[in-house]
């Protein structure tokens, strides 16, 4: 799968919520929220993502593999 398909899916499963998606997205952003990387605007700066697109793309991984 590509970057732009990874994102695209992430923006789809935040727009359209999905049951599944949104136990992962839970888990994720439980990591994210207390990550020193995220930045106040719910960026990483490292990877540049908007966390709560990211959290919902399945096959999206974090750039210092927390998840």
């Amino acid at each position: 799968m590509s970057l732009l398909e990874e994102i695209y899916n992430g923006w789809k499963n935040y727009l359209f919520p999905n049951l599944q998606i949104e136990e992962l997205a839970k888990k994720r952003a439980v990591i994210c929220v207390n990550c020193p990387k995220l930045k106040s605007n719910k960026v990483c700066s490292i990877c540049g993502c908007y966390i709560p697109a990211k959290v919902r793309s399945p096959r999206s991984k974090c750039p210092i593999k927390k998840w």
